[in-house]
């Protein structure tokens, strides 16, 4: 059994980003929930650049930190394990021990703002989403 599926129920998102991010084989892993259809590319290639000088880039909207579409490099490996290891706990909680490049909403506004985050778990979040891609075609 690998680690992720040895440690995914007790630390859920968190093994995921740790497991892709000591296999995914590349300095850079760029995590994107497959709710959040909104996020553009531009933005996803924003924060790998931007990990050239941090362990970690997460963007933060109205006060939450989006780690499930942020840029992580190895130098978080180690304080994810200390973390996992801690107990479970929020997928953020390693953050304050790496270096972390955190986007404001100001540092968002260029790829959309807030609205990119928009998660789509519902039909009327879905109606959201087509809604907003219809403003932006027309």
């Amino acid at each position: 059994m690998d680690e992720a599926a040895a440690t995914g129920d007790r630390h859920g998102p968190l093994a995921a980003l740790r497991h892709g991010l000591t296999t995914c084989g590349t300095r850079v892993a760029v995590a994107l929930a497959c709710d959040l259809p909104l996020v553009p590319a531009a933005l996803l290639r924003h924060m790998a650049a931007e990990a050239d000088h941090h362990d970690a880039v997460v963007p933060r909207t109205a006060g939450v930190l989006q780690v499930l579409a942020a840029a992580y490099t190895a130098g978080c490996l180690p304080a994810m394990a200390r973390h996992m290891a801690s107990g479970p706990g929020p997928v953020h909680g390693f953050l304050g021990a790496v270096s972390c490049r955190i986007l404001e909403d100001e540092d968002l506004r260029r790829f959309g703002g807030e609205e990119v985050f928009l998660n789509v778990n519902t039909p009327e979040d879905l109606a959201r989403a087509e809604s907003i891609l219809a403003a932006r075609v027309s």
